[in-house]
């Protein structure tokens, strides 16, 4: 049986892994486009953080869509 990810260490291993996607890619020499979705009072704090992330990973565009209800 898998083991179960929940919490705090799930979301830590799914960036993890989104990361290293990204490089993985990036080093092919495809170019990487990360899309972000910002939700106001959930995530807008976070999205210079994300930016500096996924551009050390190599993403080479970052796209923030709002999320209008």
């Amino acid at each position: 049986m898998a083991k179960k990810y929940e919490g705090i260490e799930a979301a830590e291993l799914l960036i993890d892994h989104q990361l290293n996607g990204i490089k993985k890619i990036a080093a092919a020499g495809i170019t990487v486009k990360v899309n972000m979705v910002l939700v106001p009072e959930i995530n807008e704090n976070h999205m210079e953080e994300i930016a500096k992330a996924v551009s050390q990973a190599g993403a080479a565009i970052y796209n923030i869509i709002p999320l209008i209800p």
